[in-house]
């Protein structure tokens, strides 16, 4: 990975609630895609940026309570 972050937006509903709108960006080079890179993308992008975002939305939502 060549650089990632996160972009949190507020969002205000029509009936005055406050939502995020999370953005996840990533620069990737993946090279050759040679066995090990293509294992690497996958072990590192596809198994574990879900799990991130699993876990940004987790503490969110306990630190706002």
């Amino acid at each position: 990975f060549e650089a990632s972050g996160w972009i949190i937006e507020p969002i205000v509903s029509k009936n005055h609630n406050t939502y995020s709108m999370v953005t996840y960006l990533s620069q990737i080079d993946l090279g050759d895609l040679s066995t090990v890179g293509a294992q690497q993308f996958e072990e590192e992008f596809v198994t574990k940026q879900p799990n991130a975002i699993s876990d940004l939305r987790n503490y969110l939502q306990f630190d706002v309570k």
